[in-house]
This record gives structure tokens, sequence and C-alpha cells, in this order.
């Protein structure tokens, strides 16, 4: 004998749930099967969910596990329970809405609370820009604030995009200690928004990422390298060594490691 919290097809509409149910025997079945005034069954001598509920021809994967108490009692519950689920879609959508912008404010306030974040720019973004972002880091390293600062670099033009340093620059670099790894990009006006300090070489660089500006506080993000002199002050520009010898690239790090000193301790001081 079955209990069980199901409802199943009488005469009169639906006998109530918990209600005991006789057994019906079926030739070849065991002797408790699902109750059904339908004798129909398949070839392992079953009765299927249809025979159970002759009047309901459903997909299988609409149909709920038998004795499930959401059955459907009538065919406007259909329209109810679909109707029920877009709106369980809807809120849904609704929900992930929410916790993607929740997620954008966490990361937008940490960057502007959190971090300082240093873009440096030169033409091409394999000699100086790069070498000033492994420099840099290599300070904050030193220092223990690496989970305070987010340093990149980017060139102006597209030329060498994807590729890594000058393999003049990173032989120097690490004849100095650095590792110069980072793979050029080109400068993007997103890159505003993103970052604080914007950094350049030269004074050609300046005019072409100021000219990208679209507001003057972008603007003033834009500083140059050469401003952050302390002990070679005579040099106005950080020079571009790509055309010049091994000599070029010695002291494009020196005065690198200059600034960027001053750099890090001038934002330090600021925050």
């Amino acid at each position: 004998m079955l209990q069980g919290p199901f409802r199943v097809p009488s005469f009169n509409g639906y006998i109530p749930r918990r209600m005991p149910l006789l057994p019906v025997l079926v030739q070849g079945a065991p002797s408790e099967i699902y109750p059904t005034a339908h004798d129909r069954r398949g070839n392992d001598g079953m009765l299927s969910r249809n025979d159970v509920f002759p009047h309901r021809h459903r997909r299988a994967h609409h149909l709920p596990a038998l004795g499930h108490s959401a059955y459907p009692q009538h065919p406007e519950e259909d329209a109810s329970l679909e109707l029920c689920g877009k709106k369980n879609e809807e809120k849904s959508c609704i929900i992930q809405r929410f916790m993607l912008t929740l997620q954008t404010k966490k990361v937008s306030n940490m960057t502007k609370k959190g971090k300082h974040t240093v873009l440096f720019i030169c033409l091409g973004n394999i000699c100086r820009s790069p070498a000033a972002e492994g420099i840099m880091k290599s300070l904050v390293e030193k220092a223990g604030l690496q989970d305070e600062f987010e340093i990149d670099s980017a060139g102006i033009g597209n030329w060498h995009v994807g590729q890594l340093p000058d393999s003049r620059m990173r032989k120097c670099g690490a004849e100095h200690g650095y590792n110069f790894n980072s793979h050029a990009r080109q400068f993007q006006k997103s890159d505003f928004a993103r970052f604080e300090t914007i950094v350049v070489m030269d004074n050609e660089n300046y005019r072409a990422i100021t000219s990208m500006a679209s507001s003057e506080s972008d603007r003033k993000k834009v500083v140059r390298m050469a401003d952050f002199l302390t002990h070679h002050r005579e040099y106005t520009t950080v020079p571009d060594p790509y055309y010049g010898d091994y000599s070029d690239f010695e002291l494009v790090i020196t005065l690198l490691e200059d600034a960027c000193q001053e750099l890090l301790d001038s934002i330090i001081g600021e925050g």
C-alpha cells in the first residue's frame, strides 16, 4: 500500500493529499504500483506518468516528480507556472546586475582610495617606458608597497604592440638587477580614466598625450619624467636611446632610477 503526498485522479476530481491509496493489481506487475484507472504498461511492465495522469501530455522536463505538491490541477495553472518562471528569471537577472554593479563600484573605490595608479609613456613602448615601469615596480616592492600601486607602460605608436622591450634595454636592465619583461601596447584614451598619473619621457610625448585629453583634469594628469630628476637636473628630457649605442641605454637607466625615486616619494607624500 502506498502512502504518499501526491494526488491521483478520481471520478469526481482529485482525492485530497495524504489519503491512503488502495493498491491496484496488474497482471505481471508488482502488487503495489502507481494507482490508476488505466492499465497501459510499458515494456517493463510499469505504468508511466501519462498513465497516472492520462489527461496531461507534457514534455518530460516540464513534468514534476510524481506526487509533487506543485502539480497543477487546472490548465490555467500551467500559464501561471510559466509566468512565475519568467518572473523568477527576471528577478535573477536583476540580482546579477545588482551584484555586478556592487563589484564594479568596489573595484572603482579601491582604485581611487586604495591604489596609486601610474602609467609611463614613450614613443614605441620598447625602451624608456618599459624600463621606467620595471624600475618603479622594483622601488615599490623594496618599499613593501606593491599592494598600493598599479604600474603600467604604453607607447604613442602601435609599431611594436605585443613585443618585449628592446633586447639592448633588457640586457642593460639585467645588469642593473631589473627584469624588463612587459609587452608593448598603445596608449588609449581610456587610460585617462584608469590612471591618476601619466608620466611622459620628452616634450613630443607630452604634446601627443595632452592633445588626446578630453578635459583639463585629464591634461593635468600628464607630467614629464625629467621634472622629477634630483641628481641630474641638467637633463630636461629622458632621451630616446633607440638609435644610439649601449651608453645611451645606460644613461636612460641612470636617469630613470633618479626620477622614479623622486616620483615615488612625491606620490607617497601626497598620499
